[in-house]
């Protein structure tokens, strides 16, 4: 919401696979552009992963003035994508999350990240980090925090509970404290409070947004 208030976008369209977390953040994302006062999303999903010809779709973007569009894309879906962009002169902000450079990881080529921004929720605290350090003598890789507070958790979740039955229960009421931050749970069992960071793709590097 913050990016898309500073940057003024009022046309926003989501492009995703067509999966219960594709759905979820078209809907999020449906939702902060109401709340922004635009009208909702464009929402086009796709069925099939990999391989695919997106130029109908990015015709159809194009010619509804579509100013950012938010990717939700695995494999080479990514690559395609943007390379067909570029080609037919479809030229938004594009927005995805971190996940997205992985499609990347084998091309030597990587302009077509350029200006990208990037949403990443897989940044570590400055305290997991000294104390990843501290024990393995290195930095911790993506998820490695994530990992560590799943185990502590359901561990202090099973410890407190007195009868195993009950320790859904306690996770669901209980807000537990990391060297992450503090960790909460909605009612439907997903993380409250999940850290962020908005970054933007810089000469084939991820820097913090606004630098």
């Amino acid at each position: 919401q913050i990016y898309i208030e500073r940057e003024n976008v009022s046309r926003l369209a989501v492009v995703h696979f067509k999966s219960t977390f594709g759905n979820e953040i078209a809907k999020t994302l449906d939702a902060v552009m109401k709340e922004a006062g635009h009208s909702g999303i464009v929402n086009e999903e796709y069925a099939v992963i990999g391989d695919n010809n997106f130029r109908t779709t990015i015709a159809k973007l194009k010619s509804q003035n579509v100013e950012a569009v938010f990717l939700d894309m695995v494999g080479n879906d990514p690559i395609n994508f943007l390379t067909q962009s570029k080609q037919l002169g479809f030229t938004p902000k594009f927005i995805s999350y971190n996940g997205i450079t992985d499609s990347f990881a084998q091309e030597m080529d990587k302009s077509l990240l350029e200006s990208m921004v990037i949403l990443n929720w897989e940044v570590s605290s400055p305290a997991f980090i000294q104390l990843y350090r501290t024990a393995y003598g290195i930095d911790p890789t993506k998820s490695a925090d994530k990992w560590f507070d799943a185990i502590y958790v359901m561990a202090e979740g099973i410890a407190k509970s007195e009868v195993i039955g009950e320790t859904a229960s306690y996770i669901e009421k209980t807000k537990f404290s990391t060297p992450n931050g503090e960790i909460t749970f909605t009612q439907d069992h997903a993380v409250e409070n999940t850290p962020v960071e908005i970054q933007v793709i810089r000469g084939g590097v991820a820097v913090p947004y606004g630098r």
